[in-house]
């Protein structure tokens, strides 16, 4: 038979001890990646779930994309064709302010030779009429000589 020394006791029973730690500890251990495992489990159940649903929401939406384009489209060249229409309206609009202009000085030009036409015919008016009064004066004088 095999005798075991005190020493060698007192150390096999240190690291008996010592192993049911390391196996309490390792059982912890376990036991709490079991629950964490579990949660992660849960929570990609739960992601998956969601990825459903949103799958489910956006598939709608992915079919109306292609329209909702061609409508971008559309309004990105009326926008383009306003644009321009609108920079041809203000060129219009521009020669049509300086023709105004134009006519208007040309209107008070017209006004001032007018005025001065309605002048001179006064003139004549009177100039008509004193030679007429010469004339007048002249056959009375002569009528009375």
């Amino acid at each position: 038979m095999y005798a075991i020394s005190e020493g060698e006791l007192s150390r096999l029973l240190s690291i008996s001890i010592s192993l049911d730690q390391v196996n309490a500890t390792l059982s912890s251990e376990r036991e709490s990646w079991k629950q964490t495992s579990a949660e992660l489990v849960g929570s990609l159940e739960s992601s998956k779930n969601e990825v459903a649903w949103l799958r489910g929401e956006l598939a709608p939406l992915m079919t109306e994309l292609p329209a909702l384009r061609e409508t971008s489209a559309a309004l990105s060249l009326s926008l383009a064709t306003s644009e321009a229409s609108t920079a041809s309206w203000r060129t219009q609009a521009e020669v049509s302010e300086k023709q105004l202009e134009a006519s208007a000085k040309s209107m008070m030009q017209y006004a001032g030779d007018l005025s001065r036409a309605e002048q001179l015919m006064d003139r004549w008016r009177l100039t008509a009429l004193i030679l007429a009064g010469l004339g007048a004066l002249k056959l009375a004088a002569e009528f009375l000589m």
